[in-house]
């Protein structure tokens, strides 16, 4: 039976590291007390200060793209969108899978690699909480129509 997950654990993940942050700055007397104020479980802080890893470090050799690459491809995103480009579902899933296959082309033996599953990237945004799905919209035609060089220089004269 495999255990039920609390979906908590990015959460914990950042007491713990404010906790350590807070150790090394001498807030706390014991490790003891630093779990208990950050309402964290001792034995979760002490296993980290002897160098133990968080579910997600420990899980990083099964997964198909390394928590290294997720950060940059969520930073990526986040320009991406404030661009103004839409990153669709697609396009993610896409773009992940060519980054998988560069860092696995550079093997020197073959290894075939199941492709990212369509649940990928609802898991991928669940991960991380700061990206979120909107629904795009398209700019209606006659405004589309009306940008010229001028009419931009004119807003921007009188802004």
């Amino acid at each position: 039976m495999t255990r039920r997950k609390r979906g908590k654990a990015s959460e914990t993940d950042a007491k713990v590291k404010v906790a350590i942050e807070r150790l090394s700055k001498r807030l706390y007397p014991t490790p003891y007390a630093a779990a208990k104020a950050l309402n964290l479980a001792p034995k979760t802080l002490y296993r980290r200060l002897a160098g133990g890893k968080s579910r997600a470090e420990g899980k990083e050799n099964q997964q198909n793209v390394t928590l290294a690459e997720e950060q940059a491809f969520a930073r990526w995103i986040t320009q991406l969108t404030a661009t103004g480009h839409p990153a669709r579902h697609a396009f993610i899933r896409e773009i992940a899978e060519e980054i998988r296959k560069q860092r696995h082309s550079n093997s020197t033996v073959p290894v075939v690699y199941p492709s990212l599953g369509d649940s990928w990237v609802p898991q991928f945004l669940s991960r991380h909480p700061n990206l979120q799905t909107t629904i795009s919209r398209l700019i209606e035609s006659a405004r589309v129509k009306e940008v010229s060089s001028e009419a931009v220089m004119k807003f921007f004269q009188v802004f």
